[in-house]
């Protein structure tokens, strides 16, 4: 919330003040959203992991529907690409880690 505070402080000294307050929130999301996930996965707690993805997911959203909504047509086929290949490379370490961390995990009997 104090990251954002400062985002918000930041853009309004920036000359499109709408434009970099929300690119602003969206980096500092997705990055937030990435650190959930890491530290879900360090600290073997699906709960963190879980909030992180659903960070992403509503960050995600946000930049489809507002951030774009004022970019011109090159700028939005470049953006959707970079979002493309962020949700893809998401997707594919999140499997491998997952894994990693289902063998690591002992299992219980019952």
């Amino acid at each position: 919330f104090i990251v954002s505070l400062e985002i918000d402080r930041w853009a309004a000294s920036q000359s499109p003040v709408w434009i970099a307050r929300q690119v602003g929130f969206s980096v500092w999301w997705s990055l937030y959203a990435i650190g959930l996930i890491a530290a879900g996965f360090h600290a073997r707690l699906a709960i963190l992991r879980y909030a992180g993805l659903a960070l992403f997911g509503i960050t995600l959203a946000k930049v489809i529907f507002i951030d774009l909504s004022t970019a011109a047509k090159g700028l939005r086929i470049l953006s959707f690409f970079g979002l493309g290949a962020l949700l893809l490379a998401t997707s594919v370490l999140y499997g491998k880690l997952s894994r990693r961390t289902e063998r690591s995990e002992p299992q219980i009997e019952s």
